[in-house]
């Protein structure tokens, strides 16, 4: 049973770095080009986000 529950989250970690490339970056290259500059706290806020919804669905 507790096996049934860690599949999808090991899952998620697994995807977590493909999925966090293939989103992000869109959004980081526009923050760079309107500002500059790319804001690191926002960058890991939006990962750790992403990575939540993962977990979550």
């Amino acid at each position: 049973m507790l096996q049934s529950y860690l599949f999808p989250i090991k899952y998620a970690f697994l995807a977590f770095p493909f999925a966090a490339f293939l989103f992000t970056l869109p959004f980081l290259i526009v923050q760079y080009r309107k500002h500059g500059y790319i804001n690191k706290f926002r960058g890991v806020i939006k990962y750790l986000f992403l990575l939540y919804l993962m977990n979550a669905c």
